[in-house]
């Protein structure tokens, strides 16, 4: 193996299977738990929780203020010296803490104290928020230790999943099964807390540290505004101008396609602080080979999602939630050209743009890609529902990914790997026409779901193995990181 091929390591390996684990585990959870869900409570009520959860989610992100991206890069960029990143961490929480609190507090005057139908909801969505303030995930992103991250997750997880089917039996229950959500994501973030012993050393930051903190978190803090466009106003703007029936369909629809979306773009939780860390070791080589492996094997597994949920959209909502939301198929289906764009992007964003503060570019995009999607939403909601929110998000996330492509287009290889990666959306088209075809003649069952998604793991995957194998850069590639040696 050659030292390229080394370069991931069996740290980065490691944590790769751990965020993946991560992100697969948050998945599973509402997986089980969503047909449940959507037959106990029906889509209005389905409905009324995404429309108060986004209301929520909006003082979640003044909470965190980009602390997220900003946070982790400055960790991973000091991570091999222990009294320098106490005291970074301790100057960046000081300043989370406070904008936390001014958040939590403006959501309790706004939302929380006046009367309104929605106000026993809000107040349960308080939780979330407290959570956001003790969130300190980006330290442990930093010092890339995963493994932490992913123990809380499933301890978590697999309470709260037990709380919802022996908790939340009917409509009645409907508080009930907001309270188990909320405090759930409150104790994922406070036993966190106890891990960071031998880790940290506390001390009282200086006033000019935490402020020298303040400007570069609100500039990584407007793309995060401005992604919410497109992932939290949408839903807003459907119960606002639509109706919780569509809104739930939509949200429905935008949860599936992120099963496929979280598992790929976990790539990117790792990759970023290792290309920071690469970076800081002026290893330039290392960090674009890794730019190049990701972006092409993010793009093979994205392929086969992406047209594969395309193919069997409606079947797969009438089985999975039940006839009642059947629309939230087509959802589903106009949606998954998004998932190609987002994990494409990704990958640009998180080891290349953000890990060389290159903000100005990332920005922009982000803030370009949300006045198109706003005033998309504007115009179509209206008219179409769900479906015209699908049309803006589609929009927003090609703009995008198209713009950030240009900024990096003579930085990096992008048309080497456009063909290397070019087979996967034909594999993935011509299996999306055979799962397609099946699914128009046969009624929607699980044994038929079952058989749509067979034909449709063989059709993709067969080709893509013969392709791989056959390719000269590819297979040694691949053979590099399932060679899990140390650098």
């Amino acid at each position: 193996m050659d030292s390229k091929g080394r370069a991931l390591g069996n740290r980065t390996v490691s944590n790769l299977f751990y965020t993946v684990g991560y992100q697969i585990f948050s998945i599973i959870v509402p997986l089980i738990t969503s047909p449940y869900i959507a037959r106990v409570l029906g889509a209005e009520l389905t409905g009324t929780y995404a429309y108060t959860y986004s209301v929520a989610q909006y003082f979640i992100i003044f909470a965190a203020l980009g602390i997220n991206l900003y946070g982790s890069r400055s960790i991973a960029k000091v991570s091999h010296n222990a009294e320098q990143r106490s005291k970074l961490f301790c100057s960046i929480l000081t300043l989370h803490i406070f904008f936390a609190l001014l958040s939590l507090v403006v959501y309790i005057v706004v939302f929380c104290i006046p009367q309104s139908g929605y106000r026993s909801l809000f107040l349960v969505q308080t939780a979330f928020i407290v959570g956001e303030l003790l969130n300190i995930t980006w330290y442990f992103s930093g010092v890339e230790r995963f493994k932490v991250l992913t123990l809380r997750t499933t301890l978590i997880k697999v309470a709260t999943t037990i709380c919802i089917f022996t908790m939340v039996k009917g409509k009645d229950d409907f508080i009930t099964y907001a309270v188990i959500l909320a405090v759930g994501s409150l104790l994922g973030y406070l036993v966190i807390w106890g891990m960071l012993k031998n880790e940290v050393h506390f001390s009282a930051p200086s006033f000019q540290s935490v402020r020298s903190h303040l400007k570069p978190m609100l500039v990584l803090f407007i793309p995060v505004l401005a992604i919410s466009v497109f992932t939290i106003m949408d839903k807003i703007m459907l119960g606002t101008i639509s109706t919780m029936d569509q809104l739930s369909f939509y949200d429905h629809a935008g949860k599936m396609i992120d099963i496929p979306k979280g598992i790929i773009r976990a790539t990117g939780v790792v990759m970023m602080p290792r290309t920071a860390n690469l970076l800081g070791q002026n290893k330039e080589e290392k960090s674009k080979w890794l730019f190049r492996i990701t972006l092409i094997l993010v793009m093979l597994t994205g392929c086969g999602f992406a047209f594969g949920l395309a193919s069997i959209g409606p079947m797969l909502a009438a089985v999975y939630w039940g006839e009642e939301f059947r629309d939230a198929g087509l959802l589903i289906s106009l949606l998954s050209p998004a998932l190609l764009f987002s994990i494409w992007g990704n990958v640009i964003r998180t080891q290349h743009l953000i890990p060389r503060g290159m903000d100005k570019d990332y920005v922009l995009s982000i803030v370009l890609s949300a006045i198109i999607n706003f005033g998309m939403n504007m115009l179509l909601i209206p008219r179409l529902g769900s479906a015209g929110a699908c049309i803006g998000t589609l929009a927003a996330e090609l703009v995008l990914v198209v713009y950030q492509t240009i900024v990096v287009w003579n930085r990096l290889p992008i048309k080497e790997i456009l063909r290397k990666v070019f087979p996967f959306f034909l594999f993935g088209f011509l299996m999306m026409v055979a799962v397609y075809g099946y699914c128009r003649i046969v009624d929607a069952s699980v044994a038929n779901l079952l058989i749509a998604i067979a034909i449709g793991v063989a059709a993709y995957a067969l080709p893509v193995c013969l392709y791989v194998k056959n390719d000269a850069t590819l297979k040694p590639l691949l053979k590099s990181i399932l060679n899990r040696r140390k650098s």
